[in-house]
């Protein structure tokens, strides 16, 4: 990734205050040919890089990416910040789809404004994740299929993405989704409202002729169905769901995702191995419990370099306790995991801050009870008009500097036997 910054220093699109304003002055053919410059300089990937449980490719709004789960900026960065610091505290390495290899079709589909909404936030989105793209942690990739492979694994998800597959996953989405019909500029326009991101981007509009015919107010779900609104976006979805999995499988990594299209596919498509389902199970402790709540990315890979020896630790330990405590079961729910949380992970985080609390207690005591001695002789000293220095020295004050700036030492310290725990790098992390 170093090429792609140099690249981007040189066309000066990594000021993040001024990037806006850059972009403006952009014409189309500019955005193409900075965004062909940006897709070369990525590493090419046609054959596995390595594979096992600490190598992810991430699917739907996890990646990031403009044209898979949300696509407004503020949600794509909330997204990818997540994933990045799950990423460095988790995989070896993630991998991404180039957000620069569609721009060729970009300029020809949509306008210019639109084009360079999406180029800027692309750049946005980059530029706030560069540490963890040039540490490796997070790696953007293009991706070249042999055709054998292609066939063999579109094949399969033919199979799977059946007329009775999508029906079905369209009563999944109609069962959550409400759509309404409004009249603006004097035309009906149909309101999709997701604010769980469940399918859409929190919603969205709709229009066509079509819709004329459909009266004013909350739509009953079988209006909704017979718009087709639902189904399209769905086929949307799906489409880049074979782009993805195919990524996947390429680079035998552990297909991880948010969708609950692509959840219902790899279910059916049999690939809940091991690894899957572990990684599926991380993602979700990761993204849905409060200890990795607005924690700093920065500060997470300061953390993981200063730390490498309590960080493979902690790896390999949540790696077998969750590996243990999800043997045998059938599916991996919310519910599961925040059992999982509370039983496993919550309780060793408590007892380190309890250990912790109260080894600073004695030693700050130690402090007190040494201060306490020296003010003695000190007394004694004013008292008497007379100071002598063997007094002193049997009170204890020639030693109290010395053992004072030890005991501090300890107080900031922290205890070995926390060093030594398996969570001690999960609770750096709850205390950063």
């Amino acid at each position: 990734m170093f090429l792609f910054f140099d690249l981007l220093d040189h066309y000066e699109l990594t000021t993040i205050n001024k990037l806006k304003t850059k972009v403006n002055q952009l014409k189309g053919i500019q955005i193409n040919d900075i965004a062909r410059s940006l897709t070369k300089s990525l590493e090419f990937t046609d054959s596995n890089k390595s594979g096992g449980y600490f190598d992810l490719y991430l699917g739907g709004s996890l990646n990031g990416h403009h044209s898979f789960g949300c696509r407004s900026g503020k949600c794509r960065l909330n997204r990818i910040n997540k994933t990045g610091a799950f990423s460095a505290l988790y995989s070896n390495t993630s991998y991404i789809p180039n957000f620069f290899a569609d721009y060729h079709h970009l300029i020809k589909q949509k306008s210019l404004d639109e084009v360079k909404v999406i180029f800027y936030n692309d750049l946005l989105i980059v530029n706030r994740l560069r540490k963890v793209l040039e540490k490796g942690y997070l790696k953007m990739i293009n991706t070249k299929f042999c055709k054998k492979c292609a066939h063999s694994v579109l094949e399969k998800s033919d199979e799977i993405f059946t007329e009775t597959f999508i029906a079905d996953l369209e009563e999944f989405y109609l069962s959550y989704l409400k759509g309404e019909v409004k009249e603006l500029m004097n035309k009906k326009v149909v309101i999709i409202d997701d604010d769980k991101n469940i399918l859409f981007d929190h919603g969205g509009a709709f229009t066509s002729q079509n819709y004329e015919k459909y009266p004013l107010g909350i739509m009953p779900k079988d209006f909704l169905k017979e718009t087709g609104i639902i189904k399209r976006y769905l086929q949307g979805q799906l489409s880049g769901l074979r782009y993805q999995y195919l990524s996947s499988k390429l680079l035998e990594s552990p297909f991880i995702t948010d969708s609950n299209a692509h959840s219902k596919f790899l279910t059916q498509a049999n690939i809940a191995n091991e690894n899957s389902k572990y990684n599926e199970s991380l993602k979700q402790l990761h993204f849905d419990t409060p200890i990795f709540e607005g924690i700093s990315l920065d500060k997470v890979i300061k953390l993981r370099e200063s730390e490498e020896e309590s960080f493979e630790n902690y790896r390999n330990a949540i790696k077998k306790s969750l590996t243990t405590y999800l043997k045998n079961k059938d599916s991996i729910t919310p519910n599961l995991i925040e059992e999982f949380y509370n039983d496993m992970i919550q309780p060793e985080i408590r007892k380190l801050n309890s250990k912790v609390k109260n080894t600073k207690s004695l030693t700050a005591k130690k402090i007190l009870a040494t201060a306490s001695v020296t003010g003695m002789a000190i007394g004694v000293g004013l008292t008497t008009n007379f100071v002598n220095t063997d007094i002193l020295k049997s009170l204890g004050l020639f030693t109290f500097l010395g053992t004072t700036s030890a005991s501090l030492i300890d107080y900031f310290n922290t205890p070995s036997d926390v060093k030594s725990n398996d969570y001690y790098f999960l609770w750096k992390v709850s205390n950063l």
